[in-house]
């Protein structure tokens, strides 16, 4: 006991004497004395404590309230000594009375919220945290602590338009990772657990097992993390009310909303607005270009960035406006909704000027400016829309020249997005027709250039990186194989009598080809069976060391077996062959 005591009076300095004044002065008054946060302590302390209050401070008049979580308390008194059992019965021993504070209900959790919302961060709508009341904490000052942080929320959203902001998903977002954040790290950077939270929710076979897949891997966060049994239900309840939240969400925009004051947004619609409004008649490439620098040193992003996000807006802006202009209701409606995408587009033309910011524009540009025209073509039925498309198709056709255009690129990105697919109209399609028209054979002259070069021909026929290439160089119904290209290759061959290089760069091309081909004997005819046989005779116009000829014999009388076509050989073959 005298270590209880000692422990006490370390910070209790009165006399039997000044005990005995207190009371006196205080008369018939009852003295009360509150320990609060006693679960707080080190284990080792409580006992000490305890002891302590029980020995020095068992005074008359004196009522000593002790606020402590029972079990936390109990659990430390065991430790100390086991004889004790779960420790409660100590506690029993020395308490005279015990009552149990009961948990905050509803109501008072809403009231609590709303003071501390109106107070610190009344930015945010009372709506917004009322409607996730039942996810919040119900310890009140794990709650406060919650609320008063969403102040850091509020720099980043004076950046945008109220419309602008998923406030439920703000909210949630922002307490997963309160209360969270080593779970919050793998969940909110995780694809599949992305997804998974940006999907429509709609139910099917499929969308169970995902949900049941999705279901472990946050088993195995939460584990993984130490989440307590009970707070694992309510990780998993907010993130079914993120998914909830987030319907209109993508996956970037899920990731937006987790770091939203960490991972600022490049440009926001507000911002965007404040742009035009500035914008004048006399407003040129040269203001465009002060604001992109400004914009870029006040944001901290680079110049690149801020180009590539005020594209995007400037494209959607003038596209999606294409609608609001069909859905306006009077003339006077329409034309004002005409004036504003018109600015719109004026942004992206200039936008487009060469050596504006950096390297841009690039193919990935193109591409989307490909595909915006694409979709909206069918839209004219009003002259002013005729006006509109004549202005897009010219500004088109100038993108398409750009020198910073790469004509591969561009036809790759076209071509992997398959837009002929998307074109469900017939002036979509001319479109698309147009673009091939212009792009195809300039992809076509940067394909025949590698035949010249073994190396490069290699990379063309075999690194995955250029798997399009490859594939539209191969494909024999394609739009790389026209007349003149087979008359093309017919004069490349031509030249392997000479050039060794090009030599090579044939062999390489007809084991590919033969590679690749498919179906049965009928599938070497037409242009294949001229290509194939064009090659052969590139590969075949000089004499070739015995390791490479008897190669190509092997690959000669496969192709009389599985197509019934004999490739003409010429007249040293024979001895190559045999030695």
């Amino acid at each position: 006991m005298g270590v209880g005591l000692d422990f006490v009076e370390q910070w209790v300095r009165a006399s039997s004497d000044d005990l005995s004044e207190i009371v006196s002065y205080f008369k018939e008054h009852r003295i009360i004395v509150l320990v609060d946060d006693l679960d707080r302590a080190s284990p080792t302390v409580v006992p000490e404590v305890l002891y302590g209050l029980r020995e020095i401070l068992d005074l008359p008049s004196f009522a000593f309230v002790l606020g402590f979580d029972r079990e936390r308390v109990g659990a430390a008194l065991a430790k100390h000594h086991p004889g004790w059992g779960a420790g409660l019965e100590f506690l029993d021993k020395i308490l005279d009375f015990q009552r149990w504070v009961p948990l905050p209900s509803r109501d008072e959790l809403l009231a609590l919220v709303e003071r501390d919302r109106a107070r610190y961060v009344s930015f945010i709508g009372p709506e917004v945290l009322r409607r996730m009341i039942h996810v919040l904490p119900r310890n009140p000052r794990a709650l406060r602590r919650f609320v008063r942080g969403l102040w850091c929320l509020e720099h980043e959203a004076a950046r945008y338009q109220r419309e602008e902001l998923n406030w439920d998903l703000l909210a949630l977002a922002a307490l997963f990772r309160t209360q969270w954040p080593e779970v919050a790290d793998r969940v909110f950077q995780q694809e599949s657990i992305r997804k998974w939270l940006s999907s429509d929710g709609l139910s099917s076979t499929d969308e169970e097992e995902r949900s049941r897949q999705i279901g472990e891997l946050l088993a195995d966060a939460l584990e993984q993390a130490d989440v307590s049994e009970s707070d694992k239900g309510r990780a998993i309840a907010v993130l079914a009310e993120i998914r909830k939240a987030s319907r209109w969400a993508d996956e970037r925009g899920i990731v937006g909303a987790a770091y939203f004051s960490e991972r600022p947004a490049v440009l926001t619609g507000l911002e965007c607005l404040g742009l035009k409004s500035s914008w004048n008649e006399r407003s040129g490439r040269r203001d465009l270009s002060d604001w992109i620098s400004r914009h870029s040193m006040r944001v901290g992003y680079a110049e690149v960035e801020v180009w590539d996000s005020l594209w995007e807006w400037a494209l959607d802006g003038y596209f999606n406006g294409l609608g609001r202009v069909a859905d306006a209701k009077t003339d006077k409606g329409m034309h004002l909704r005409l004036e504003e995408i018109r600015l719109d587009w004026t942004l992206l033309e200039l936008l487009w000027s060469e050596g504006l910011v950096g390297e841009r524009p690039t193919a990935t540009h193109l591409n989307s400016l490909v595909g915006k025209v694409v979709r909206w073509a069918h839209f004219k039925n009003h002259p002013e829309y005729v006006l509109l498309r004549g202005r897009e198709r010219a500004f088109l056709e100038r993108a398409m020249l750009a020198p910073g255009v790469d004509p591969v690129s561009v036809w790759r990105e076209i071509g992997t997005r398959n837009p002929l697919a998307e074109a469900e109209h017939a002036e979509g399609r001319q479109i698309i027709q147009e673009v091939e028209a212009f792009f195809v054979p300039r992809v076509v002259d940067r394909i025949f250039d590698v035949f010249s070069d073994i190396r490069e021909t290699e990379l063309l026929l075999y690194d995955s990186g250029r798997r399009f290439e490859r594939d539209f160089l191969l494909d024999w119904n394609g739009g790389f194989w026209s007349e003149d290209s087979v008359q093309r290759f017919g004069a490349l061959m031509k030249e392997a009598e000479t050039a060794s290089m090009t030599q090579e760069c044939a062999v390489s091309f007809f084991m590919a080809a033969l590679k690749e081909m498919r179906g049965g004997r009928d599938a070497l005819s037409g242009v294949a069976l001229k290509v194939l046989e064009l090659a052969w005779s590139g590969a075949v116009a000089q004499r070739l060391n015995p390791r490479m000829g008897g190669t190509l014999d092997g690959l000669a009388k496969k192709v009389l077996v599985d197509y019934g076509v004999e490739l003409k050989v010429p007249p040293w073959w024979p001895e190559v062959v045999r030695r």
